[in-house]
């Protein structure tokens, strides 16, 4: 797998904010699960006490529906975190650091920028 190809939303990211996005996902996960399940628990709750003396007959419907627009978006945040969790989780694994920062020659000898003289790297000696 070639990481160039990786992208998060189009974006090419390092493997340092792939770790970050991750974590944030995997709270973004986790706390929408929570809300849902909420919404979940109160549906059902609603559906073991229904009575149809004290409520009308398509209550269950309506209760669905006026709960619609919040479901969509945690439904959103649950599916735009586990995306961002599978990606950054790859972005992360198959980043390479020398891909973007090619590694530098250690026997590469630097040269003064006024006399153009070669140095020795660890002494400081002209070679």
């Amino acid at each position: 797998m070639y990481r160039k190809n990786l992208t998060w939303f189009g974006f090419n990211i390092t493997q340092k904010q792939a770790v970050q996005i991750f974590t944030l996902s995997l709270i973004g996960i986790v706390f929408s699960l929570f809300i849902l399940s909420t919404f979940v628990v109160s549906y059902l709750t609603s559906f073991m006490y229904y009575n149809p003396e004290y409520y009308p007959e398509n209550y269950l419907v309506q209760m669905i529906l006026s709960m619609s627009p919040f479901l969509i978006l945690l439904l959103s945040v649950f599916l735009l975190s586990c995306y961002s969790a599978a990606r950054c989780r790859k972005i992360a694994k198959y980043y390479s650091y020398h891909m973007f920062n090619p590694p530098k020659s250690e026997n590469v000898p630097q040269y003064c920028q006024n006399a153009g003289h070669n140095f020795c790297k660890n002494c400081g000696e002209q070679f």
